[in-house]
């Protein structure tokens, strides 16, 4: 069984950095999207909500 879990960190980044992280977060957003997408419609028949979906993918 793995452990996981998360923390906050504060970002100190001055405008530029800032713009430059939204727009690499935009992309993991929607890189995660398609890989959610992807999985759900290679269910096949089976009713599968995302939430599932990605629990399972993230599984190790």
């Amino acid at each position: 069984m793995a452990t996981t879990g998360s923390v906050a960190v504060p970002l100190l980044l001055d405008g530029n950095q800032l713009l430059e992280y939204l727009e690499l977060e935009g992309a993991y957003r929607l890189a995660k999207k398609a890989v959610v997408d992807s999985l759900v419609q290679n269910y096949g028949g089976r009713r599968a909500s995302y939430f599932s979906v990605w629990h399972e993918a993230r599984r190790p």
